[in-house]
């Protein structure tokens, strides 16, 4: 009886974990996509310019600041690793299942415990 009680706890609580970082996931995906939206708008005027290909690199990019600006906040934000802030619930989620998987237990999306009957001896 007192395993039956663990296992609804810990199910509880992986429910709770999962449902707290998931809008802190949705607001790192919003600034992601807001970037990358604004850093594709910002590159038009830079591909349109007729003085690009006769300008070096730097020239091209000093002239479009809000561009270069753009580029630079893409990559910090790729460097500090806004991807796994992005995904951290499916990674709690595939991590729970690797360690589940050892006591014939899965977890849906959500946290949700699924049991496995157990396997006969002999049997692999």
């Amino acid at each position: 009886m007192m395993a039956q009680e663990d296992l609804i706890a810990f199910e509880k609580r992986l429910i709770e974990i999962v449902e707290n970082t998931k809008p802190q996931a949705r607001v790192w995906q919003t600034i992601f996509v807001l970037v990358i939206v604004l850093t594709t708008c910002s590159s038009y005027p830079l591909f349109t310019d007729p003085e690009l290909f006769r300008v070096p690199l730097r020239e091209s990019l000093l002239s479009h600041p809000v561009f270069t600006v753009f580029v630079l906040v893409l990559v910090l934000l790729l460097l500090t690793g806004i991807t796994k802030r992005m995904a951290i619930p499916s990674i709690i989620i595939s991590r729970c299942r690797e360690v589940l998987a050892d006591f014939n237990i899965s977890c849906d999306d959500k946290g949700k415990l699924i049991l496995h009957p157990m396997q006969p001896a002999g049997y692999s």
